[in-house]
């Protein structure tokens, strides 16, 4: 604008003294003109990279304020992830001392178990004639005149020659094979000359017998589950056979020993309810007493 005025103002000078034509004077006006656009658009210019200028601070100010923030909300959720670890680390460190404590528990559960089992295997012959003398109590073995014993060897398995085969052992031996087999604790073997049995001698009065020590080889192996199976099949193939109420009072107890005392208790109460004068009922009734 300096330059203007001063341009301006020597035309005028020159004009005044008369040295300066019409067409100059045009000739400068149109170049004040040209210069006064250039003026106004470097005006423009100016002003459009000031604004410019002012965009890209507070742009650059926004984004710094949004990294602090930013920055500190990442403080923030680091310091809490830092509170979690240990935390976790913590529960892990308390499950690790819990799983040491329980294998050690575990351990000492199984030694334990080792020396009962070792204990059980030590038992004496007393104890197996206490066994025997229950089981007449329970009337689990039938006493009939001149049957054999539980415990008197088959002639067929006689010191004096090899055991006969099963399929060609007489019912009564065979029986008490198989019989002495489980109180051997022979509880395989045994449970396969009662099967044989069975196959062989359907009609048997002993057929109910039979399947009961089936019952008992897996109830004494602790496989309850099996055992229950084993004793229904008393109760449903031989209802009016005289195992049915030891049968009941083993299948209550099996499982009493898995923990279902619902199902326990309501097989002791139809037992009791069925045959009220056995001994099994007996055995039941103190069973089912709160």
């Amino acid at each position: 604008m300096r330059r203007i005025g001063c341009i301006l103002f020597a035309v005028s000078l020159l004009f005044v003294n008369g040295c300066v034509t019409q067409t100059d004077m045009d000739y400068v006006y149109h170049r004040l003109s040209a210069l006064e656009r250039q003026n106004a658009q470097e005006s423009r210019d100016r002003a459009q990279v000031i604004s410019q200028v002012s965009d890209v601070d507070k742009a650059r100010a926004d984004t710094e304020q949004s990294l602090r923030e930013q920055a500190a909300q990442l403080r923030v959720r680091v310091d809490q992830l830092t509170e979690d670890v240990a935390k976790l680390t913590g529960k892990v460190e308390e499950a690790e001392f819990l799983l040491a404590q329980r294998i050690k528990a575990l351990e000492a559960a199984e030694t334990k178990r080792r020396k009962a089992m070792a204990d059980l295997q030590a038992t004496s012959a007393s104890d197996v004639e206490r066994l025997t003398q229950v089981e007449r109590y329970l009337n689990l073995e039938p006493q009939t005149p001149g049957q054999h014993s539980a415990d008197a060897t088959p002639p067929a398995a006689s010191a004096s020659a090899p055991p006969a085969s099963m399929d060609t052992m007489t019912e009564q031996a065979l029986y008490a094979l198989s019989k002495k087999q489980l109180d051997e604790r022979e509880y395989e073997k045994a449970r396969g000359g009662f099967l044989s049995f069975i196959k062989r001698f359907p009609r048997s009065e002993q057929a109910d017998n039979a399947q009961f020590w089936i019952g008992e080889t897996y109830y004494r192996e602790k496989w309850y589950e099996k055992a229950i199976l084993e004793y229904q099949t008393v109760i449903e193939r031989y209802p009016k056979g005289n195992k049915v109420p030891a049968a009941l009072l083993k299948q209550g107890l099996a499982f009493y020993l898995l923990k279902d005392t619902a199902n326990a208790r309501l097989i002791l109460k139809e037992l009791v309810k069925k045959f009220p004068e056995t001994n099994e009922a007996a055995v039941a009734r103190r069973k089912l007493e709160p």
